[in-house]
């Protein structure tokens, strides 16, 4: 019986505390960054045992790529302003914003060490696919409204737009605005109606 109602219930006990976990896992990584987070400190605010959260995801690095990866889908919605490049152009600015907080941050140092750690590549590869299908969301939907004709690469246009924001992050430290947003914007649409 107790088995049943287990079942019946929403989300139940699991579903719980991975949400307790994912809360206490942004506030430890929001008070002190990457590099001081502990699973300890997430245990405690959690309310939850310290070996469950090993147990399930084994590596600080693996609980916070999955956290961040949800965290993206809830803060960074994929845009329907009605038109291809002010969809690509709040999804870049939503982008932007992210980059510069702790959350965006601790992805780019996981997606780093993540090349040198094959246990984190399954994540990294997730949330990268995550926000390629987001891209090709809107470029289907402006297909669709005849905005623009053919098929497109998702990954490549994530690529695309996400390579000049990683440059200034990790090589010119030249500050990401939103006319940097809107230059990407353009030299992407630009290609776009050449082809």
């Amino acid at each position: 019986m107790q088995d049943q109602l287990k079942k019946r219930r929403p989300g139940g006990r699991s579903q719980q505390v991975v949400s307790a976990v994912f809360s206490a896992a942004e506030e430890v990584l929001y008070s002190q960054g990457y590099v001081n987070f502990r699973i300890a400190d997430v245990a405690q605010k959690a309310g939850v045992n310290e070996t469950s959260i090993y147990r399930r995801w084994g590596t600080k690095e693996a609980l916070l790529l999955e956290m961040l990866t949800k965290r993206a889908e809830q803060t960074m919605p994929i845009p329907d302003t009605g038109s291809l490049r002010t969809d690509l152009l709040a999804f870049l600015r939503d982008t932007l914003t992210t980059a510069q907080t702790a959350l965006g941050t601790a992805l780019i140092q996981i997606g780093l060490l993540s090349t040198q750690r094959p246990d984190l590549v399954p994540y990294r590869k997730l949330y990268w696919e995550r926000r390629s299908a987001m891209m090709g969301v809107m470029f289907e939907r402006a297909v669709a409204r005849h905005e623009i004709q053919g098929q497109y690469d998702p990954a490549f246009l994530m690529e695309f737009t996400s390579g000049p924001i990683l440059a200034r992050l990790l090589i010119s430290g030249e500050p990401l605005t939103v006319d940097f947003a809107a230059r990407i914007v353009d030299n992407l649409m630009d290609l776009i109606q050449k082809d």
